[in-house]
């Protein structure tokens, strides 16, 4: 096998003219059995060194991990702070709702008892009112009754009237008047 010493990059017409002796070395090889068609196993390179460059390589990549860490705890951090102030606006939302609620029982609780204390006042008034209308009732039932009795009274005395003038007229004291009933009726003769 004949060494090719070609310079890299090629030119554009020395390309093609180094693939084709590639391939031409390559043909030869197969004819020879020393072209196998499977690829050979990568040998390993011998451990060298580490130099400078190495180690600085090694701390970009430690300080690279080390940056990609901290963002993904600043971002933990940010998300537990983020839910912890959420949780604190709930809670105080809630709290918002618990006394407005506990204000509106409150506010019934005094609504209620002004209604109990208004019921009250008008069932006094009620009372009141029908105390006075049985009054005045009453006091029409006694005029009434004062009446019938003063006619009475006045019928009592127009009667003993004439029963006296009747006495009076009669000088004849031997004709007593003597009731006699007729028919549950008290007749005087």
């Amino acid at each position: 096998s004949s060494g090719i010493n070609a310079e890299w990059p090629l030119r554009p017409g020395e390309r093609a003219k180094y693939e084709s002796l590639i391939v031409q070395q390559v043909a030869s090889l197969k004819q020879k059995g020393m072209w196998s068609l499977k690829r050979l196993p990568k040998v390993k390179e011998p451990p060298r060194m580490k130099c400078h460059w190495d180690y600085m390589l090694e701390e970009m990549q430690w300080l690279s991990t080390d940056f990609i860490q901290e963002r993904k705890w600043k971002k933990a951090s940010a998300r537990k702070l983020a839910h912890a102030v959420a949780k604190v606006f709930e809670e105080r939302a809630a709290a918002e709702r618990k006394r407005q609620l506990e204000q509106e029982k409150k506010l019934k609780r005094i609504a209620h008892n002004i209604a109990k204390d208004v019921m009250k006042m008008w069932s006094s008034v009620e009372k009141v009112h029908r105390y006075k209308q049985e009054s005045q009732l009453e006091e029409r039932r006694k005029k009434l009754m004062d009446s019938h009795l003063n006619f009475i009274v006045g019928q009592t005395e127009q009667y003993s009237s004439w029963l006296v003038e009747g006495l009076s007229k009669q000088p004849d004291s031997s004709a007593m008047m003597t009731p006699s009933s007729q028919d549950g009726k008290v007749i005087f003769d």
